[in-house]
């Protein structure tokens, strides 16, 4: 249950980048994301204390993975767009 703030964050985070791709905030919030990426893969090196806590570690990493993936393409883009 723990985990459930952290991750409303950052959900919350992602939403802001798909609404507003080119607003200059949507970069800082990729940068959030993505310090958040690296926070769980710290948490992921660390000694769990079980089969099924490596488990679900390595599926919030992953899906923290995929929303900085995600955003960063809706970024490009929006940016693509504009510049075209």
């Amino acid at each position: 249950t723990l985990i459930f703030y952290p991750m409303s964050a950052l959900l919350a985070i992602f939403c802001n980048i798909l609404q507003n791709p080119s607003d200059p905030q949507a970069t800082k919030d990729l940068g959030l994301l993505k310090i958040a990426m690296s926070m769980m893969e710290r948490v992921f090196l660390r000694q769990p204390s079980s089969v099924n806590e490596i488990v679900h570690i390595k599926m919030v990493a992953d899906f923290v993975a995929e929303l900085y993936r995600l955003a960063s393409c809706a970024i490009e883009k929006a940016w693509n767009e504009r510049s075209a």
